[in-house]
């Protein structure tokens, strides 16, 4: 899996999974109320049954990226709420117990 953040024009993109674990049809740009007012949106989607967690709802969506606004964020300021937010996201990583490509 790809490390660190992609820089685009306009975004900071930091992949908490891979995007081979998902469902392409079911790919969601969100931006949670909390989260959108400091410049982050979400990538979700949904699992695909080979990768879904023992006992995960398979409905259920699931964050795969994490979005920066480039006008709000620095690559350093980004860098340092990933690093406070990774016991979450190593949480998130962790349920997905031996997925499959």
């Amino acid at each position: 899996m790809k490390k660190g953040f992609d820089v685009t024009p306009n975004e900071l993109r930091y992949r908490v999974l891979p995007p081979s674990y998902f469902r392409e049809e079911t790919y969601r740009y969100a931006r949670p109320e909390g989260l959108a007012r400091k410049g982050i949106a979400l990538v979700v989607a949904q699992f695909k049954a080979r990768n879904l967690p023992p006992g995960a709802d398979p409905d259920s969506m699931v964050t795969q990226s994490y979005r920066f606004d480039r006008d709000v964020w620095t690559p350093g300021r980004a860098k340092k709420w990933i690093e406070r937010h990774t016991a979450d996201i190593q949480r998130q990583r962790k349920r997905v117990s031996n997925p499959q490509e």
